[in-house]
């Protein structure tokens, strides 16, 4: 769960807990008297969620979290970390170098499958989903009203790291968490540095993604369908 492609231990804490064994689910929530900032939370190596409410099902291998409005977003952590490369190559095809990439969300709903390896936030009760990415020095502010972030599968890694030459050192970094994508849909507004854009689309592709080579390198990295300034 949370992009860890079943690689380490899930934590939860959480006033309540509830399981439901014919449905094979778990559901965390707040106690009745409800106190702001203390939520439910459940983690996965760096990846994280908190939200008033949080729903596991092992069964389908999905999870949903709810928020209470604008005061009580579900908040959602996910670290990208780039596949091991060889000591000769220790920067992505941007020339920048191999650093973790960190995306923030705050959303009214969550819902992710880890057989997609796909997570859709959307506005809810919060009116909006605001995603932060930062990554080698840059910080990045997208604001919509629906946000799809889609996950590299392991063998996707490997791949991408077999086309690079980088041997089998890759291989015991590629169940990390590494993002393809992200697609944010509906009256979106992007902060960028040295750029600014509003839209109905854009579309964050990560370096990460395999076989994309082939792409100016700015195109890479924010490619936004827009209607205002850019």
């Amino acid at each position: 769960m949370l992009g860890g492609g079943g690689n380490g231990p899930i934590h939860a804490i959480a006033a309540v807990a509830e399981l439901h064994q014919a449905s094979q689910e778990v559901v965390f929530r707040d106690a009745a008297a409800k106190s702001a900032g203390n939520h439910p939370r459940m983690w996965q190596g760096a990846n994280s969620i908190s939200a008033p409410l949080i729903t596991l099902n092992r069964q389908r291998q999905t999870l949903t979290a709810t928020a209470d409005g604008a005061a009580n977003p579900v908040r959602t952590t996910l670290v990208s970390n780039p596949p091991a490369r060889s000591t000769a190559s220790k920067k992505s095809q941007s020339g920048r170098p191999d650093v973790p990439s960190v995306i923030r969300l705050k959303s009214g709903e969550l819902h992710y499958s880890e057989g997609e390896r796909l997570a859709v936030f959307n506005s809810g009760t919060v009116g909006s989903v605001t995603a932060e990415t930062t990554g080698s020095g840059d910080v990045a502010t997208v604001v919509s009203q629906q946000a799809e972030v889609k996950l590299l599968l392991r063998e996707s890694i490997l791949r991408a790291a077999a086309q690079r030459g980088d041997g089998a050192s890759s291989a015991s970094n590629a169940s990390n968490t590494a993002l393809d994508r992200l697609t944010a849909h509906g009256h979106v507004t992007v902060d960028w540095p040295g750029r600014k854009g509003t839209g109905e689309k854009l579309v964050y592709i990560s370096e990460d993604a395999p076989s994309r080579s082939q792409e100016p390198a700015p195109l890479r990295r924010v490619l936004p369908i827009r209607r205002g300034a850019a």
